[in-house]
Parts: structure tokens; sequence; C-alpha cells
């Protein structure tokens, strides 16, 4: 209840007290006026009129007004030229007061207020650019101060506001008020009359319920800001009034050094200053890139850097690169790489557009991002080095995957970057090379640098002395060779010499048999020199009697082909040994046979692509010689699959959900007992934890090309990994990552453009992302809503015959048997067989799509990520299992389902909500997922005549971003021997800011901004429901029954007047839990408020302002005592509080100071947005 402290009715030059009797005043040379008559503080017939050396004073007892709920009032006339400050009541008891300033004319002024704050000393609002005050007219001036606000109203309308985040006022300095002069009843005379002045201690209801209704107001959000930053940071003075700018959809209010901006949908304002603030105001289209400022300047990953993030990028500073931006899917993904941290370090020059995308220099590498794909990726060290000396993207294409690991179990063997047409290696002991074409996919079929072969030692270069086109890469363990299309794999490689079938030579006739005695001689050349010589067998033996003889004979030295200037010579001679017999004489050479092996051959292979010859006429006596290239390695790596067969498991640990997800921390859990604004652990709950049951084919399919691209543990064969207990940990956080941001959102995109339901183009897309490297996963379910045995698998090999398209895959469920999926490119159907049936065409069956490797290659974010939300202007709706979706309507009831979309359009897809039902198992997601993003639209609505006519002198250009004034002299202590001058001259100016605010309003409604959604409840258990837009949330739980309806609605949800509402069938107790994210960064607030009862089929309604500064609940339910809890983080510091807050209809919760969330300011409402009926403040505990 406000009581009136005084309550001055100024009708006598020579008394005046309250009607009471009560605090008498002390009247100085005030002479007595006509007054206005009616006014809203009661009819005012007489006035005092004031001039220099006029004034009045009282005693007011500094106790006598609530020092945090106060309101001040005055009815007055200035009659003569503003022309410097003048004061209508200053107080000394507690620290306030309203003045004059100059106006834009000399019939003008303005009106301010002003209080002192604990913090930021004084502080004001003003009517500059907001009304139009003429002389010799009566207004009615109200001073209201409430917990953390200052409003100045005119005549019943709140003007302007000031917001503090810390309300506390100084200590008054004295007890006095003073009317018509400042404090010494001398300073800053008014020239005018005053009729009355009221002083109350806490505040009017209506003029509360004004009040409050500003707290969503961009001036509120701007000056809260101000005053949080001004004890720390400097940012000089205004240089306008704050306004719109619709090129990033946000307000702003410019300084001298700085700025600070306010977006609607953020619900909190941020400060930008210094060399970022310097290069986002030099560059126009820089700032429209950007969009809005999500947070104020903060430390970065490398120590020393800051950074400043936007809606849809960032701009880093260090004091060795200056300020540099990152725009859009470069941002993301450089901040999912973790950003300075990271072994690319900060950028040093904005991104630069290179044939097919876009290029952007950082301190120890580039990242690329190729137009229209999926992801962008860093290239970096040694890598680079090559990738540009050989021609960079222009040649290679962009690249497909981070830098990554080469791994062994768990050891790293070295690095391995993918790029669209070539792969490069790196290892200390090798550097770095590329491969590409045939001979890369050979060497992935030979198992990569995890194979045989190991690490390359060259990239791709000409064969020397080849007639036509002939290529080679060398291998630590051998060499690559290309013949014009015809492969050849040059493993190290040891002579064999097999069967010896020789022609009968010995002639001596004691020898009964008549066969040859023979031996041979083995001899190999190495570049001239002769490395190995030795006679077979040794020694004087020979093998008797002998015309074919199995020699049989492993040649023990090794050759490794991975020189082009290896020359080999390989020579046998077959001797007949005539030593002891008695005719002998010498030993007869039977034939002699010579091979030389280079590279120009293949080391042999050429001549016979399994080295296996059989060298004939070769000498007289000799009819053939069997010999081999035996290659020496172990078991070759071919592509394969693993042995373990897809199985579930029922529960995704937390650990492995941490694992898949980056922006997951579960210590934090523990540090602080909830996962950041909570929605981790229910999406955990509800989306992961249960995502294995019914099998890890995605997993596996996903692991599988990890392994194939040797970034897994896991390497090849794959068939040795048999033993379930071993891998399934592996396969549950590559199973994960179907849920990750990347992977939904890519799904939801795939969709929205029809790339879901046309076998045809998944042939050619999975083509090309393999041919490009980004081995994809596919993934077919039986029904068209993708429901239906859903299953994922993985390609390897593409066939197109004209008359049907072929895709060999291994299936998760049948090892490493090849299956093919069947494709009918004339009516663009499919057919899939594994024991279960697969088909349908664009329309109608079963459903085939594919997610590439890109998507895949990294850790994931949770889906709400907030910069990718903020990016794609998404919307998440997640709707625990104890209820399902009866229908998903606009508000006019048109369908916002895309699974039920009839018409057969892809362009009647977009702005509707995309179910996400989990790519494998059997109903993997606990509940519903529903995706949308919302189209970019324009921030203005069509200006409407009848609007304008409430606006005098706009004077805006076409994108409203003039600024509303002129530079304001430095702002001063009013109490002090100075002139607070605000006037900011002949500025833009306007009777009814709402007005203009009302055409800056985003349009209404807009797809996925309004809906009704009907559920009914599947089974006896909780209702869960959570949506999330990009920085704001809203969960509501309570209890529901098998076919109990329940529907959820939405109306404007990004309009300060939002509603949303619950009606049951059944009478109900609900727990509403909302959440604002502070920006960008860790900072977020959550208001729970439990206990809310309903009745059977009627509304509860809640509003949700920016930033949740208020809250408004409404239910028609009985009186209850309602649990309200405030936690969250603020400056990177936890706080929770908790309060107990009696309700009988409705009420309206106003945010305590959320730094120390001391007192918690309640209202009796009856209607959200409505009229306050009680206020009361309640302290937490």
């Amino acid at each position: 209840m406000a009581d009136l402290v005084v309550n001055y009715s100024l009708a006598s030059a020579t008394a005046l007290t309250n009607p009471d009797g009560t605090l008498p005043a002390i009247l100085t040379n005030c002479t007595e006026a006509n007054g206005p008559g009616a006014t809203a503080l009661g009819s005012l017939d007489k006035a005092l009129h004031f001039d220099t050396g006029a004034s009045i004073q009282t005693t007011l007892s500094p106790g006598a007004v609530t020092p945090n709920r106060f309101c001040i009032r005055v009815a007055f006339s200035a009659n003569g030229p503003v022309t410097t400050r003048q004061n209508l009541v200053e107080c000394t008891a507690l620290p306030f007061a309203i003045f004059l300033e100059p106006g834009s004319a000399s019939d003008r002024f303005n009106l301010v207020v002003a209080v002192a704050n604990s913090r930021v000393d004084w502080a004001i609002a003003h009517t500059t650019n907001r009304v139009a005050l003429t002389l010799n007219t009566w207004y009615v001036v109200s001073l209201v101060y409430d917990l953390d606000t200052l409003a100045l109203m005119v005549d019943g309308t709140v003007h302007a506001v000031t917001a503090f985040p810390h309300g506390g006022l100084q200590a008054g300095s004295g007890d006095k008020l003073w009317i018509g002069s400042w404090v010494d009843g001398l300073r800053w005379p008014f020239k005018g009359d005053i009729a009355a002045v009221q002083v109350y201690s806490d505040i009017p209801a209506d003029l509360e319920t004004a009040l409050d209704a500003k707290r969503s107001t961009p001036e509120w959000f701007l000056t809260h800001k101000y005053n949080a930053i001004r004890p720390t940071l400097n940012l000089g003075n205004k240089t306008s009034d704050f306004y719109f700018d619709s090129a990033i959809g946000s307000y702003v209010q410019p300084f001298v050094g700085g700025l600070i901006a306010y977006t609607e949908t953020h619900g909190v304002a941020f400060e930008m200053h210094g060399s970022i603030h310097a290069l986002y105001q030099s560059d126009s289209n820089l700032r429209r890139s950007l969009g809005a400022l999500a947070s104020d300047e903060i430390n970065g990953r490398r120590a020393g850097s800051r950074k400043s993030v936007f809606a849809q990028g960032c701009i880093y500073w260090s004091p060795q690169t200056g300020a540099v931006p990152v725009l859009g899917r470069l941002y993301l993904d450089y901040e999912m790489l973790g950003e300075g941290g990271s072994a690319i370090g900060l950028p040093t020059a904005a991104q630069t557009a290179v044939p097919g995308g876009f290029m952007q220099p950082f301190q120890g590498g580039r990242m690329y991002y190729r137009s229209g794909a999926s992801n962008a990726f860093e290239v970096h060290g040694s890598i680079l080095a090559r990738y540009d000396a050989t021609g960079g993207v222009t040649r290679w294409g962009f690249p497909v995957s981070h830098e990554s690991d080469v791994r062994r179990d768990s050891q790293v063997l070295g690095k391995v970057s993918h790029f669209e047409s070539c792969t490069i290696y790196w290892s200390g002991a090798t550097g770095a090379h590329i491969i590409y074409g045939d001979i890369r996919r050979k060497y992935l079929e030979a198992g990569g640098p995890q194979g045989a072969l190991g690490f390359p030692t060259s990239s791709e270069t000409d064969i020397p002395g080849v007639a036509g086109p002939a290529r080679y890469n060398t291998f630590q363990q051998g060499s690559i060779l290309w013949f014009n299309g015809q492969l050849h794999v040059c493993y190290p490689f040891r002579f064999f010499v097999g069967r010896v079938d020789t022609k009968e030579e010995d002639r001596d006739f004691l020898d009964l048999d008549g066969q040859n005695d023979l031996y041979c001689r083995i001899a190999i050349t190495v570049n001239g020199h002769r490395v190995y010589d030795k006679k077979l067998p040794e020694g004087d033996k020979h093998f008797s009697s002998a015309n074919i003889k199995d020699v049989n004979f492993n040649v023990p030295y090794a050759l490794l082909p991975n020189d082009p200037n290896l020359s080999v010579q390989f020579q046998v001679e077959i001797w007949e040994c005539d030593s002891g017999n008695l005719f002998g004489g010498d030993d007869d050479l039977l034939g002699r046979f010579t091979k030389d092996l280079n590279i120009r051959n293949a080391w042999g292979l050429r001549d016979n692509a399994n080295g296996i010859f059989r060298a004939s006429n070769f000498g007289p006596w000799m009819n053939f010689m069997d010999w081999s290239i035996k290659p020496q390695l172990g078991a070759n790596t071919p592509l394969d699959f693993f042995s373990a067969i897809n199985r579930g498991t029922p529960t995704v640990d937390f650990r492995e959900y941490a694992a898949a997800f980056g922006d997951v921390d579960p210590d934090w859990e523990l540090d602080f007992g909830l996962i950041d604004d909570g929605l981790k652990a229910l999406f955990y709950e509800l989306v992961v934890k249960g995502v294995a049951a019914g099998g890890n084919c995605f997993g596996m399919a996903t692991e599988a090309i990890y392994a194939y691209k040797d970034m897994s543990r896991l390497s090849r064969p794959l068939s040795r990994f048999g033993n379930w207990a071993e891998v399934e940990n592996d396969f549950n956080v590559r199973h994960t990552y179907q849920v990750g941001a990347d992977a939904i959102w890519w799904f939801v995109g795939q969709f929205l453009s029809g790339k879901t339901h046309n076998p045809v183009s998944v042939f050619q897309d999975t083509w090309d992302a393999h041919n490009r490297g980004l081995n994809p996963v596919i993934c077919l379910s039986q029904n068209y809503d993708f429901s239906g045995a859903p299953h994922c698998i993985t390609p390897i090999a593409w066939r197109n015959t004209g008359s049907e398209m072929q895709i060999d895959v291994f299936d998760p469920n049948s090892a490493s048997s090849i299956r093919q999926i069947l494709i009918d490119p004339a009516r663009n159907t499919f057919r899939y067989e594994n024991g279960r049936v697969y088909e349908g065409g664009e329309w109608s069956g079963g459903r085939l799509h594919y997610m590439p490797f890109s998507v895949l290659n990294h850790r994931q974010r949770t889906p709400v990520w907030d910069a990718i939300m903020l990016l794609l202007g998404g919307v998440v709706m997640i709707l625990g299992d104890s209820a399902e979706t009866v229908s998903l309507t606009d508000e006019n009831g048109n369908n916002l389902n895309a699974f039920k979309d009839t018409s057969r359009k892809v362009e009647n897809l977009s702005g509707k909500f995309v179910p996400f039902p989990g790519l494998s198992g059997n109903n993997p997601i606990k509940g519903e997922l529903l995706l949308g993003m919302q189209p970019k639209r324009s921030r203005l609505l069509p200006i409407d005549s009848g609007l304008l006519n409430n606006v005098s002198d706009l004077g805006l250009n076409a994108n409203l971003r003039r600024s509303l004034g002129t530079t304001p002299a430095a702002s001063v202590n009013p109490s002090v021997n100075a002139n607070l001058n605000v006037d900011l001259g002949a500025a833009t100016r306007f009777r009814d800011r709402a007005a203009l605010e009302a055409l800056q309003r985003v349009q209404q409604p807009t797809d996925l901004d309004s809906w009704v959604h009907t559920l009914r409840g599947v089974n006896a258990g909780r209702l869960n429901y959570y949506l999330k837009r990009p920085l704001q949330a809203l969960q509501v739980g309570g209890a529901i029954r098998a076919n109990d309806r329940v529907t959820l609605s939405a109306a404007r949800l990004q309009a300060v007047d939002n509603e949303f509402k619950v009606v049951a069938q059944n009478a109900n107790t609900y727990t509403l839990s909302a959440v604002s994210k502070l920006g960008a960064g860790r900072d977020f607030v959550k208001v729970t408020v439990e206990n809310v009862p309903t009745q059977a089929n009627q509304e509860l309604k809640i509003n949700l302002q920016p930033g949740l500064n208020t809250l408004d609940v409404v239910a028609n339910g009985a009186p209850f005592n309602a649990t309200v809890t405030y936690e969250g983080r603020v400056n990177d510091k936890p706080l929770r509080r908790q309060y107990t807050v009696p309700m009988a209809q409705g009420m309206r919760l106003t945010a305590p100071n959320l730094e120390d969330a001391g007192t918690l300011k309640v209202s009796g409402i009856e209607r959200v947005l409505g009229e306050v009926r009680a206020t009361q403040l309640i302290q937490g505990r």
C-alpha cells in the first residue's frame, strides 16, 4: 500500500502543510497564481509562482520514505525560456531530484529525474527525444523508483527508464526536501508555477503497472548494462540517443568509446569497446554479416586474447593479431575446435573468397569452407605447407576434415587431413605427402598408414622413362604405381625359386638313371652392387638325378621398392654337375636367367600383377623355371567390417554422453549440482540415455569410417573385433553422434530440401561424398515417417548401369558380408534386404537418406547449442515418453508437422517442425524431438498510415537507423554546482515512442512463433515438455494419465506480449521452469515455480519477458503457496535462492538482484501483462 508522506497543494504563499496539518514547510519569495484545475493529483485551482530567490523547504525524516520503493509527483507549468537547469524538487533525506533542462527550441524543455545509486552515483532518466514539452502548459511529472528501476512519467505515461543491477541508493546527506531550487535554496531556481507536490512511500498500483511494462523495453536493458559496467569500464559520453539498427535487429546506444546493444530475443544487453568496436564501426557490411551482439567483450581461450560474440560470428582480438572477425559456419567450427586455444591459434585476417567458397588465415593455419557444405575445416603445419606447395584449393579442393591423429590402438602414428581430391599424411619420420585419385583409393584399400605400406614418403610423381601416363607414390614399406589406369601395389619382396625343368644333358654312361645332377647359383644386384650370391645346395652338393627339381627356395634377401631409382637384377644360373663322374669334366651351364626389375616395370609386377612367372628359353638345356616375387607383409587389410554383430545397449552412460558432446561437462554438474541451464541433463534423460537400446548400427557404421580413415583406435582388419564388450563403448559414443547438433540439423535441412525422399539423389550425393573423402553413413526406414526398423549401414562401392543403380554396403547386422541397395532410376525407388525389406520412393514407402562424414568427423554439440541456434534461428521441442503428439498446428488450425504434410511439395515443408525419430533401432528416442528453422525475415512491419498519424516529426530514414539525437554534454552530479545538460539538441523527436516501437516490432505471427500442440497421455507418468528458442527456454512438468488430453499453445513468442497456455482435461498441479541464457557465454538464469494448480479445462497462462526480468503466471486454481527458485550463473558465479510465494490467482515475479538474489518482488495480477493489484517483497532463503 502506497502512503502519502508529502501531500502538498500549493495554494497559499504564506503557509503550507499536509491536509492533516503535518509537515509544515518554509516558503520563501513565492507568489500565488492560478492552478491547472483538474489533474491526476486532484482538482488544483491555485498554484504558487517561483522565480529567482523563491523556494520551499521542509523536513523529511530519512526513515519516512521506503528507500527502495517510492514516488514523487509534481504538477507544474514552466513559464519562461529554459536556458539552464531548473529544479522542481531535490532531497537530501533520500537522494533524488526532478529538474528541467533546455529543449530543442526556445519554447521547449526537457524533464530529468535523478537518483544517487550506491554503486554508480547519480543516474538519470530524461524526456529528450521522447515527448515534446512546451512552455505555459501544465504537466504532472512523476519520479517512480522500484527496487532497481527509475522511471520518468509525464501525465501518467512512462517516457524513460533507467535500470540498475544493484538497486540500492546512497544514504541521505540530510533531512530536507526542497521545492523550486537546489538544496541551498538559491541555485537552479525554477521559473514557473507549481500546483502540487506528492511524495509516496511505496508506489501507487497504476504507476507500478506502468513501470513494470517498461522492464522489457530496450531502454531498460541498455541502461541496466550501462550502469553495470560504469564502475569498471568508461565508454565516455553518449554520441546520440539509442536507435534501432534494422540491419542487425538490435537497439544500439552509441558512446565515444564503444556501444551497448540490445536484441529482444537475447534478453540482455551487451557492451563492445576498444579495437573490436573500432573494427565493427568501420565496416557496415561486416555489421550486417555478424548480426546482433551476443556477449560482452570476454576472454578468449588463448592467453591475452579477447572476443565479442555475435549471432552469426565473432570478432577476436589479441595484441599480436588485432581485431579480426570470423563468420558463419567458419565461426561455429572454429569455436568447436577451441578457437584461439586450438592448433591454428587466432585469426590474422578476415575471410576471403576462393573458388567455390571461403578461406581464412590464422596464426598457425587456415580454415576453409565450401559454399553449401555442412562444415568448415582447418589445415595447419606441414600438411598445410604441402597443400599450398602443390596447388591448394584450386587443385585439391576443400578440406573435408580437420587434421586428426592416425592411430594404431592407443598409439599416435602421425597426422592426416582429407581433402576433396586428395589426402595428405604426415609423420615425424616421413614428413607430409599427398596421395590422390586411384592411388589414394588403392592405398586406403591396402590399409592406409596402418597397413603394410605405412606412411607415404613422397607425393604423387611421374614415373620416369615410361611411354604414356604413369605415376607413383612411395611409402615407408613400398610403393603404389599407376600406369594409365593399371595399379600395382609394391610391397617389400623376396625372390622365390620354384620348379626347375631341364633337358637331359648328362651323358655319363655310368650314371644309370641318366638325369641331370643340378645345382643353382642365385645372385641379386642392386644399383650395380652385388648384394647376394649363393650356390644352392651349398658346398659341393647338388640335386642328384633330377631333370625336374622343385627347388622351392625363398631367397633370404628382402628388397624395399620405395625408391624410384631402385634397380634390381635377379639372376639364376642352372648347372649340371659333372664333378665325381668318371668322364665328367667341367660342370655344364644349362641356362642363365636374368631379370631386371625397376619402377618402370613395377619391379616385375607389370609383367605379372601377381608376381608369378615361368621363365623359358634362357638356355639350350632348359625347359622352364618357375619363380616369383613374394611380398613380405602381414595380413593384407582390405575394407572389411566388424565381426561383432549389432546389438543394443540399454543405457548410454553419462561419461559416454560427455565423450560424444563437447559442450557437456559432467564435472561441472558435480561442482554446481546442475548442468548449465538444466537442458543438457534433460536432453540426456529423454534423448541420449536410451538412444542405443535398440541397437548400435549408426555407431558401428560411423566407427567403421573412422577406422577406414585411420582416426579410430580400432584399426583394420575390423573383422578381428568380435568381442562386443571390448568395443561397445566405442560404438556407444559414435552412435550418440546421431543426436548431435550437426547431425540433427543436417537431417532437418535434408528433409526440408526434399533430399530424404529422393533415392536417385541419395545415390548421386553419397557417391560424390565418397569421392570427395566424405564417406557417408546411409540410413533407411520401412515407413514414410522414418519409423519401421530404422537402420544404418556403411556404403563402400557404387555402380550405375543406366537401368539400375547399386550401392554395396556393409551391414552391422551381417558382419563383413557385402549387401546391395538397388535403385530404379526410372521410378526413383529403392529396395534393400537384410532379413527385413526396405523399399520406397519419393512420396511413399520407406525412406533412404544419408549423412556425410563431414557432419560426423568431430565431437558433437547438443542440438540446442546456443551458437547454432542463433545462427539457424532454431526452435527445439522435446516431449517425454509419457505423452504423444495428437496434432501440431498454427493458431488457425493449419498443420505444422512436416511429417504430416500431404501436399507432396518440398516448398510446403518450410516453416514446419520436423520430428527427429532417431536413425536406428526401435524407437531410440524415448519421447519426441521436434526441430524447426525459423526463416530470416525483415524485422519491420509495413508502415500503416494510421499508425504514422500518432508519430510526430519522426524524420526517420527507410531503415530507421538515423540517430535520435546529437552529442550530449557530460553528465554530472546534480547536487554539485554544474549544469546537468542532457539536451540532445535539435534531435529527431516524437510524441509517442510506443508508436515507433510498434513500427519496429517483429512481424507476428511468424513461422514457428505461434502454434497449438495437442498431446495425449500414453501411460500414467509425468508430462515433460521442453521448448527451446535461441536463448530462452520453457519447461512444463506435471502428472498425466493414459488418454489424458493436454493442449499447449504459444502465441507471439518473439514479442514481449507473448503468451504460453496449458489446458488439461483434468485438474492438475504443474511445475514451470523458464530459462534465459544471458548471451553466448555460460551465464544464465533459471526460474522454477512449483505447485501451480489448475482446474479442468481452465487455462494456465505464462508470459516470459526478455531475460526473465519479469515472469507472469496466471492460474485459475485454488490459492496456494508456490515454491519459487532462482538459480543459474551471473558474471560466471553460481547463484541459487528460493522463495515461498502465496498466490491467489496470478502473480508477476520481478527478478531479484541476480548477483545476490535477495528480495523477490511479487505482484498480484488477474491476467498476464495486466494491472498490479498488490505487491509484496519476499526475502529468499
